[in-house]
């Protein structure tokens, strides 16, 4: 890729989230807050059911995807700040409520009404951005319901600039047509952005015909979850732990590539003094799941393996305050995973300063290298992770006690100006491998 065909000045950027939920929605939010700290005009294009609507921001949402715009122009026309109010399921008070999906009816269910409506919507869309001005389009996930991979093709017949985030390089769970669809995203983009050097190697190894136009942006620190700190001890009695035992947490949505069974096992094998296991989640993944209990699964292994009493659940999901008030409640965090290009449950761990147990995956070792308190696991097994378990619960009790940071470079005005500048200059040199660690930099000084 060269590049004097398509760098330049950045002034404007559309972000295109077709997922809108809590998990990359928060990211995209964050990314968005970011850029316009950089002095970037920023349009974040989500879907009616966005969880993140109404959290503040200097930048402009507007839920539009999966509609036809000429039916959206109050919403697109909106003033800065006024797009929760007019959007569709905006209540009289202002109060933003997302948009139920729509009903499928025979005629929406055929075939060739699909093919017609996703022809619509990639080229109303594309056509939109276009006339929109902006300097670059930078989309956050490759399946766009609806729209499918032509929407890129469309914005690169329209001589778009495209920068896209590769979240996951390898879906967490099989999915037959992951690999086409990336790889047709990909060699449509002209920038990809991964979170990790391990994430970039797992791209070349993967899709080597795009490895020349990926950079490495750290995931950042999260500055939208409000800090509780007084509800510590209120969620701690609520499960009861005394004051003086360690909460051991396994947090968010309980998948086969997270590993939780592992902990358990481990607090089966290894009794640790003065500790409780909480897990706190929604099992998705797992062939068997109870639709009536969002924990079934790990309750009965707690059971079989004789640690019930040890073990604490707290069935999900959970909104942005009740997940601090139980991030404040934990002493250590548990993140085991199997495998993965990078976790945000990660950053949100060390967000809140908690002590992090984590495997070397997905560049979990590369965002925890300025961070005192963690411990990286010597495997993925129980053994493992109590060991590591055991020497986390020991440095938190030791006389010193490591403190948690916040490095520059997990920032988000820093992420966003690392990729600028690549946008602005072509050379994706200065952002080809993750920024070195502090204490080295300080070391070669």
């Amino acid at each position: 890729m060269s590049g004097p065909g398509w760098r330049g000045p950045v002034r404007s950027i559309a972000l295109i989230d077709p997922m809108s939920d809590r998990g990359l929605g928060t990211y995209t939010h964050e990314l968005a807050e970011g850029l316009a700290a950089a002095g970037v005009d920023v349009t974040v294009y989500a879907t009616g059911r966005s969880e993140t609507m109404m959290l503040p921001r200097r930048h402009r949402q507007l839920p539009v995807l999966g509609t036809v715009l000429a039916k959206q122009r109050a919403l697109l026309s909106a003033r800065r700040g006024d797009t929760a109010q007019v959007a569709a399921g905006a209540g009289p008070t202002g109060e933003y409520r997302p948009a139920p999906a729509a009903a499928v009816g025979r005629l929406r269910g055929a075939g060739w009404y699909q093919a017609a409506r996703g022809a619509v919507l990639r080229w109303e869309l594309a056509w939109h951005l276009k006339q929109g001005g902006y300097d670059a389009v930078w989309t956050e996930w490759p399946i766009m319901d609806g729209y499918g991979v032509d929407f890129w093709t469309a914005c690169r017949r329209l001589g778009i600039r495209l920068v896209h985030t590769v979240h996951d390089v390898t879906p967490h769970e099989f999915r037959p047509d992951y690999e086409r669809i990336t790889r047709a995203v990909y060699r449509r983009c002209h920038l990809l952005v991964l979170h990790s050097d391990e994430a970039l190697d797992q791209l070349t190894a993967r899709f080597p015909e795009v490895a020349d136009k990926a950079i490495v942006a750290p995931h950042g620190l999260y500055n939208t979850y409000p800090r509780r700190p007084a509800a510590r001890a209120d969620v701690r009695r609520e499960l009861g732990v005394a004051p003086d035992e360690a909460l051991v947490l396994c947090f968010g949505a309980v998948r086969p590539f997270k590993n939780y069974e592992s902990v358990v096992r481990a607090f089966a094998g290894h009794r640790f003094p003065a500790a409780v296991l909480v897990v706190a989640g929604t099992e998705h993944g797992y062939p068997g799941l109870d639709p009536r209990d969002s924990l079934a699964l790990t309750r009965r292994l707690a059971s079989e393996l004789g640690v019930a009493s040890a073990v604490r659940l707290l069935p999900g999901p959970f909104d942005p305050v009740r997940t601090a008030e139980i991030l404040e409640s934990a002493d250590v965090t548990m993140l085991p995973y199997l495998s993965g290009s990078g976790s945000g449950l990660l950053l949100l761990c060390m967000t809140f300063g908690k002590y992090v147990v984590a495997t070397a995956i997905g560049g979990m070792a590369e965002h925890l290298q300025d961070y005192p308190p963690h411990t990286i696991l010597a495997g993925t097994g129980p053994t493992e992770v109590a060991q590591g378990l055991t020497t986390a619960l020991e440095r938190l009790r030791s006389a010193a006690p490591p403190s948690p940071t916040r490095p520059h470079y997990l920032e988000w005005p820093w992420i966003a100006r690392r990729v600028l500048g690549v946008l602005e200059t072509g050379d994706l040199t200065p952002a080809s491998r993750f920024p070195e660690s502090e204490h080295r930099r300080a070391d070669a000084h």
